[in-house]
């Protein structure tokens, strides 16, 4: 038995067909099972009260730039980076695709 859990861009990548779950609240983890779907579960997470914070002093302590790399979904992606005062994300992105970018983003000015 072969079982893939993922986004939206992973299953696609394996060509298994699914609905695609927009007004679902927190981020969705679809399922399939032997390459047929199976199913989703939504995911949400708890912001730590303290966050927004951390973000205002380290910005207060010269970090010029806040950036959030994730695999949550675009609104789910934006609701958190509002929340805690970020300046830019990039949402719906696969493990492998986040270390290349934190490259970039650390050669940039």
């Amino acid at each position: 038995m072969e079982v893939l859990a993922g986004n939206d861009r992973l299953l696609h990548r394996a060509n298994i067909y699914h609905d695609t779950c927009n007004n679902v609240e927190g981020s969705v983890v679809h399922l399939a099972v032997d390459s047929k779907y199976a199913g989703y579960i939504s995911i949400s997470d708890r912001l730590k009260e303290d966050a927004p914070r951390a973000i205002a002093q380290l910005k207060k302590a010269g970090v010029t730039e806040t950036v959030m790399l994730t695999g949550d979904n675009r609104v789910v992606a934006k609701k958190v980076a509002d929340r805690l005062g970020l300046d830019n994300y990039q949402a719906e992105l696969l493990p492998e695709e986040k270390f290349p970018i934190l490259r970039l983003l650390e050669r940039s000015p």
